[in-house]
């Protein structure tokens, strides 16, 4: 609308013997557009400046998975003496054993899950399931906000949105 203001351009429309200006509906309809051209393009440079802010600073956000140390020097996951448990997970699980079954055998073999001590067909799942496992970090997967009662609480964000950080470590398991 400014540059229509500054060019003393108006749209308008005979219509009927009566005259229609358009440049208000028109000018609107353009900051619109311009407006999603910017959203779209900020985006784009956020986004680039996240996986470069990842790359350079750290790529790993909570707690390591089962398998990994944090290490604080490369900013960076490291295989630790528990990534054999999930080299093991994989093996019994292509051998066409179901979750429930892989879960069963890893705990008669006495090895611990994080936190709950055993192995469940969840945490097995978890596993076989953890980009981690094959060196890819992925950020953005949930929006944090806070709603009308001050909680903190998010919502999932659409996959396309999602920034995806292949090579980001060393891999426990190879594809």
């Amino acid at each position: 609308m400014k540059e229509f203001h500054f060019h003393d351009l108006i749209l308008i429309e005979a219509h009927n013997g009566r005259i229609i200006d358009y440049s208000y509906y028109i000018g609107n309809k353009l900051t619109a557009v311009m407006n999603d051209l910017y959203l779209e393009q900020a985006k784009q440079v956020l986004n680039a400046g996240k996986i470069k802010s990842v790359s350079l600073y750290g790529n790993h956000l909570g707690e390591p998975p089962l398998g990994y140390n944090y290490n604080r020097t490369t900013k960076k996951l490291d295989p630790n003496g528990q990534a054999h448990i999930i080299q093991e997970i994989y093996k019994l699980y292509l051998t066409d054993m179901n979750l429930f079954d892989v879960a069963v055998e890893i705990n008669k073999r006495g090895y611990k899950a994080r936190n709950v001590n055993i192995f469940t067909h969840k945490t097995v799942r978890d596993a076989l399931t953890n980009k981690k496992y094959i060196a890819t970090q992925i950020y953005g997967k949930r929006k944090w906000f806070k709603d009308e009662n001050g909680n903190k609480t998010s919502k999932a964000v659409p996959q396309s949105e999602w920034i995806v950080y292949p090579n980001a470590h060393e891999t426990v398991i190879s594809v």
